[in-house]
């Protein structure tokens, strides 16, 4: 079972991260059993839910018509020159009994393709990794147990796609339960397995197409053999025959 114990972050949405130390860290403590957020429309509810699956998942929220990242920073560090992090997250969770971090820090300078973010994987036990976006999304999964897209479709659904099984159409649909079930990389998987069992049957034949010319090498050079070794006694019969014809 995975338990979230502690949130921590600045500069998501509207969420800033400019105080008085100019480092304005908002912090959640969760309860073991049950935790309720309530507060007034635009409070920051479903942003909350959104920093929540991005440190799980490290995916940005969708944002219709908006560059994802930038609308998903804070609007005062956006556009920050400062070698800094824009944003901050650490998300303090148990795994069973294993204490587990996942820390991001989020990097914008005002260009898209110069917005980047890392994380770093930390038990508290000592041992930590730092990785890329990329690499930290499959470790966490990979540690979880659980994929990006199950986090996202079924555990933090934001209220207003609560429904979206029905409001898809069938091919959106169909790829939504792909993704929820692995349904393309198990193909692929499926299809990569096919491949190498056929790339090995045709090995196996070349194997035994080439077995068969040795083995009639094999059964020639045992006759010779055998020829040889009685032309030798043949010889040695005769030499013996010679001495005692001339003594």
């Amino acid at each position: 079972m995975i338990k979230l114990k502690t949130l921590e972050f600045y500069g998501i949405r509207s969420f800033s991260s400019l105080g008085d130390d100019n480092k304005l860290m908002h912090k959640i403590n969760f309860h073991d059993n049950l935790t309720i957020l309530q507060g007034h429309n635009g409070s920051g509810k479903t942003t909350l839910i959104e920093v929540i699956g991005f440190a799980l998942t490290g995916n940005v929220p969708f944002s219709p018509g908006k560059e994802h990242m930038k609308s998903f920073l804070s609007t005062n560090q956006e556009d920050s020159q400062s070698d800094s992090p824009s944003a901050y997250i650490l998300l303090r969770l148990e795994k069973g009994d294993n204490p587990f971090d996942i820390e991001w820090k989020l990097y914008s300078n005002g260009k898209k393709s110069q917005r980047q973010s890392n994380c770093i994987l930390r038990w508290r036990q000592g041992m930590s990794e730092c990785l890329n976006a990329d690499t930290a999304r499959k470790r966490i999964s990979k540690i979880l147990e659980i994929s990006p897209s199950v986090i996202q479709n079924l555990l933090l659904v934001r209220q207003e796609e609560t429904l979206w099984p029905f409001e898809l159409t069938g091919n959106e649909l169909k790829s939504r339960f792909d993704e929820l079930f692995n349904f393309g990389e198990r193909n692929d998987n499926l299809k990569d397995l096919v491949e190498r069992r056929e790339s090995l049957r045709k090995k196996l034949a070349e194997l035994e197409d080439s077995i068969g010319p040795a083995k009639a090498l094999d059964w020639k050079h045992a006759k010779l053999t055998t020829e040889r070794e009685k032309v030798l006694e043949n010889q040695k019969f005769y030499r013996e025959e010679e001495k005692k014809t001339f003594k």
